[in-house]
């Protein structure tokens, strides 16, 4: 049980870190868009 837990907490955090990481590189792309 202890290890089920442990895997599906780990894959949740790795699927955050991917979503924050896409949008943050998204955010600068359109940014310095509109800067020039």
């Amino acid at each position: 049980m202890t290890s089920s837990s442990g895997l599906r907490v780990l894959s949740l955090p790795s699927s955050s870190s991917m979503s924050p990481q896409t949008p943050a590189h998204a955010r600068p792309s359109p940014q310095v868009v509109e800067g020039p």
